[in-house]
């Protein structure tokens, strides 16, 4: 959702970038702001400007909120720097029109809600059963800005609706928006040019979260039968075959599903929930977003780097497997106890493969065995692949 480069017309996105670059390509530069700064504020130091991507919503709330909280000590730095140099003064025009701080000001507001529904998707433990609710929670705030109060009532009113259809004529663009508006002393036409852009930008924006929604969205919306409390209530509906057969499950395996979802266990007093658990798994294991793809990318560029750059295919699987158990075991190659033949191993000439002619030797049970034995398809054994440790 890069539409940030819409809103040219008041140049922000420009404006943001050159003041990052303003202090970090001159270390004499920053202290000077840090002076100037600490003089004005009593000593306290100032927050680090930090560097917007238009592709990245999370960096771009951060560099506003960061930009807003010290306006005016950043319109007199550039003030008392404007007449030595161009960009300089270029910055302090910037800051000087009070246009830019009330699109600002309307981007904080909006742009935290982005964030709110951005980290739900790409986090690592959220809950895929309340996704769906914090997308519409997102789209709902960022269409109650512009559209007509009864304009849209339920969730699917908001999905097709036409937001440029139904604008508001007086829309509310934030609390810090409209504070601003107060405060500042510009003329009526040029604060309603400044609204009619950032309806501009909310319409482009609805729109989109309405385009970028996903072709399973009717599964996303059919998971929160899987809800703790609509999986313990007592009187339970039919509502959760309706996800079964969106994932594939056949007639008699719904059947067995409703079943088990009624009884806790058989005539024979034995748990058998099979039908039901995959059906759990099929629906929990759908990627929700690319964020755990984008991880493992940028963990393989981490661990196959250009000093590294001939390392085999095989090798850098098995080290990303690597890394990846140790997160989820919570720890890392300093807190990891290696088991005591791979210790005894390491500087020897013995070879080691993944299966060990020693696994039944074993002093500690408790300790991870080395041993493993790799089986395809056909549960055919795969001949150990054997190589030297080498230190």
């Amino acid at each position: 959702m890069s539409i940030l480069p819409h809103m040219v017309s008041c140049a922000v996105p420009k404006y943001i970038r050159e003041t990052y670059n303003w202090f970090s390509h001159s270390p004499k530069r920053e202290c000077f702001w840090w002076d100037i700064y600490e003089t004005i504020n009593c000593g306290e130091q100032p927050l680090k400007i930090l560097r917007s991507s238009d592709t990245r919503w999370l960096s771009v709330e951060q560099t506003v909120t960061r930009i807003l909280s010290q306006w005016e000590e950043l319109k007199l730095h550039f003030s008392l720097n404007k007449y030595n140099c161009f960009t300089a003064e270029l910055l302090h025009s910037m800051y000087e029109d009070e246009r830019n701080r009330l699109y600002l000001c309307y981007l904080r507001s909006i742009l935290n809600d982005v964030q709110i529904g951005v980290k739900s998707f790409e986090s690592e433990d959220s809950n895929p059963v309340a996704l769906l609710n914090t997308l519409m929670t997102l789209l709902r705030s960022v269409c109650n800005r512009v559209l007509m109060p009864t304009a849209a009532t339920t969730d699917k009113d908001y999905l097709s609706i036409q937001i440029e259809a139904h604008l508001n004529p007086v829309p509310y663009l934030g609390y810090l928006f409209e504070l601003q508006v107060q405060k500042n002393t510009l003329p009526n036409d040029v604060i309603n040019a400044v609204r009619k852009r950032c309806v501009e930008f909310t319409v482009k924006l609805g729109k989109d979260i309405q385009q970028r929604l996903p072709s399973n969205y009717i599964i996303l919306e059919k998971m929160c039968q899987l809800s703790v409390e609509n999986t313990l209530r007592q009187g339970k509906d039919n509502k959760i075959a309706d996800l079964a057969t969106e994932l594939g499950f056949d007639d008699e395996a719904i059947d067995k599903l409703l079943q088990q979802l009624r009884k806790y266990t058989n005539a024979a007093g034995i748990n058998t929930f099979q039908e039901l658990s995959d059906l759990a798994i099929s629906a929990l294991s759908l990627p929700h977003s690319n964020a755990e793809v984008e991880r493992a990318y940028s963990a393989m560029n981490i661990v196959k780097n250009k000093l590294r750059n001939k390392m085999a295919v095989k090798t850098l699987n098995s080290t990303l497997l690597i890394r990846n158990q140790l997160k989820i075991m919570k720890k890392n190659c300093f807190s990891y106890e290696l088991p005591a033949d791979v210790i005894t191993a390491i500087g020897s000439n013995s070879k080691y493969s993944f299966k060990s002619k020693n696994a039944d030797k074993s002093d500690d049970p408790s300790q991870p065995s080395t041993s493993a034995i790799i089986i395809n398809q056909d549960e055919e054994e795969i001949q150990a692949e054997v190589f030297e440790v080498d230190f």
